[in-house]
C-alpha cells in the first residue's frame, strides 16, 4: 500500500478579516487556515472529501492544541503548513505549522476521527486508508504533546446563549470547528485581550450542534490565566465542546 504525500505548504496574506482590534491574527482564523490546507491536503491523494462521501464517510475534527509563538500581523506574508503523523483504531493525527521566513510562529497538533455521514456514528481508521489504498507514513509531531483531556474543577458561569444559524453551519450540516472556538473567544472582554497574550488554546469536540439549536456558553476562570469555556446543546442537554485558553500577561 502506498503512503500518503508528506504534507503541503500554502503561501498566504493575512487579511483584514482575520485580524482582531491589536492587528493580530485571531485564533479562529489560524483554524480555518489550518482547516483548508489539511482539505487541500487530502484532496490532492486518493482520500479527498469527493471520495469519502461516495464511501459516506467524513473526517470530523475531536481535538486540537495550538502553542502560539507569535501571532501573525495583519499583512504579514506566511506560510500555511500540514502533514499527517500518524494514525491509530480511532483517530489520524495531523500536524499544523504557521511560519515567517522559515521561523515557526504557531504550531499545532490534531486528532481527526472518522464518521458515517449518515448514521453520525464512528468508522474505524483504517477504512478510509483502506478504501483509498494509502497510508499516512509516520512524521514528527509539532509540538511533541497530543491533546488532552479538558477537566473543570469549579463552578461554570453562564455567560451567553444564541441559536444556531445560517453563519454557523458548514458543509457537513453542523457548526464548523472554528465557530466554537469563536464563541470561546466571546466571553473574554476586549479590556482581557488588551492586557494579556494567547499563548496556547485547547479544544475537545464532543458533540455536534446542527441549525436552529438553542446552545449555551459558559466559562470557569481556573486561575488568573487559564480559562476553561464549556458550550451546551440546551436542546438536546448535551456538551458540544470545550475549549481551554492559556494567556500571559503582556510586559
Amino acid at each position: 500500500m502506498k503512503h500518503l504525500s508528506k504534507g503541503l505548504d500554502e503561501q498566504v496574506t493575512i487579511t483584514s478579516y482575520e485580524t482582531d482590534f491589536n492587528g493580530l491574527m485571531k485564533v479562529p482564523a489560524m483554524l480555518n487556515r489550518f482547516q483548508e490546507v489539511a482539505l487541500k491536503h487530502c484532496d490532492g491523494t486518493t482520500i479527498g472529501r469527493e471520495f469519502l462521501l461516495e464511501h459516506d464517510m467524513f473526517w470530523a475534527l475531536a481535538r486540537i492544541r495550538i502553542e502560539i509563538k507569535h501571532r501573525p500581523r495583519l499583512n504579514q506574508d506566511i506560510k500555511v503548513s500540514t502533514w499527517p503523523s500518524t494514525y491509530d483504531k480511532m483517530f489520524a493525527y495531523r500536524e499544523y505549522g504557521l511560519y515567517a521566513e522559515g521561523t515557526p510562529l504557531v504550531l499545532g497538533t490534531a486528532d481527526w476521527i472518522l464518521m458515517n455521514i449518515n448514521t453520525r456514528k464512528p468508522c474505524r481508521t483504517k477504512m478510509a486508508f483502506d478504501a483509498g489504498g494509502q497510508l499516512p507514513e509516520d512524521q514528527e509531531s509539532a509540538i511533541g504533546t497530543r491533546p488532552g483531556k479538558i477537566i473543570v474543577t469549579g463552578q461554570m458561569t453562564k455567560r451567553i446563549t444564541r441559536t444556531v444559524s445560517y453563519n454557523d453551519i458548514d458543509m457537513y450540516g453542523h457548526v464548523n470547528n472554528a465557530k466554537y472556538v469563536e464563541w470561546a473567544f466571546d466571553t473574554l472582554s476586549v479590556e482581557e485581550l488588551r492586557e494579556r497574550d494567547i499563548v496556547a488554546v485547547e479544544a475537545s469536540f464532543i458533540a455536534e450542534c446542527k441549525d436552529g439549536e438553542y446552545v449555551e456558553t459558559n466559562r470557569y476562570d481556573e486561575g488568573p490565566n487559564i480559562i476553561i469555556i464549556e458550550i451546551l446543546d440546551t436542546d438536546k442537554g448535551t456538551k458540544s465542546c470545550q475549549v481551554k485558553l492559556e494567556l500571559e500577561q503582556r510586559s
